[in-house]
């Protein structure tokens, strides 16, 4: 071991150290900490706030080294994302309902942009409180994984609940896993719509009726509930955290501010 730590000396790497569980590979009774990541000094020059956490070793004798790469260690708030599975809970319009009002603002955008602040800080608790984290779980299950692991090193009897413990995090895992491949498979699997070629005599002969368009009048309602009807519900959120599939829910409650 000291030839091994005096040559990564003189290649000039360092290991990063660790947190988590204090070793990576058991066999039987005998545990090590066999996996380990070095990095040289241009590495800390470009990524300084870098660490490693030492993962539970579930259905292997290695345990897996997740590292983490940061631009600083200052956490920052998140920013409110609003998530499509929400509308289709049965008290998500009442969640809504109770929130999108007592505003009066002058200005109606500012008047917008309150209630969408209202709104997602609502909804953000709601999630946690009635919906729940979906991580949560995996959460809790590695958890249990760990500390079993832990004291599987004094006590061999825990074996058996850690290997319970273990398939348990998998099968979590695995529900959060196939969700992601079933929704993946079904949007590959639709057909695509392909677009029908341009006619461009069209515009040479409505040129006269295009000139005619009072295209900076003010939108009526049915114009906007068309033009948000065509974007799809996956379409990534705007700035203000709010998806398409929140408006079309929400229409009959918000239009009123929105138009």
């Amino acid at each position: 071991m000291n030839y091994f730590n005096d040559q990564s000396n003189l290649a000039g790497l360092y290991d990063l150290g660790f947190s988590g569980p204090q070793f990576t590979w058991r066999r039987g009774q005998t545990w090590e900490r066999l996996d380990r990541i070095f990095v040289n000094s241009m590495w800390f020059s470009e990524f300084i706030h870098t660490s490693v956490h030492h993962l539970s070793m579930t259905r292997s004798d290695h345990g897996p080294l997740l590292m983490n790469i940061s631009a600083s260690n200052v956490k920052h708030k998140p920013s409110f994302r609003y998530l499509n599975k929400w509308s289709s809970h049965h008290d998500f319009l009442n969640q809504v309902s109770l929130v999108w009002r007592d505003c009066h603002h002058l200005n109606p955008l500012i008047k917008i942009w309150q209630l969408q602040k209202k709104l997602g800080r609502h909804l953000s608790n709601w999630n946690w409180k009635t919906v729940g984290d979906i991580n949560l779980n995996v959460v809790e299950a590695e958890k249990t994984v760990a500390k079993l692991e832990a004291k599987l090193e004094s006590n061999p009897e825990v074996e058996k609940d850690l290997l319970v413990a273990n398939e348990n995090l998998m099968n979590v895992i695995y529900l959060i896993a196939a969700s992601a491949v079933n929704y993946y498979q079904t949007l590959f699997k639709q057909p695509s719509d392909l677009r029908p070629p341009i006619q461009h005599d069209l515009f040479c002969r409505d040129e006269n009726f295009m000139r005619a368009l009072d295209l900076t009048s003010i939108p009526r309602e049915e114009e906007i509930w068309s033009a948000l009807v065509s974007i799809d519900n996956s379409k990534v959120a705007g700035p203000d955290g709010f998806s398409a599939d929140f408006y079309k829910k929400s229409w009959k409650i918000i239009k009123d501010d929105i138009v």
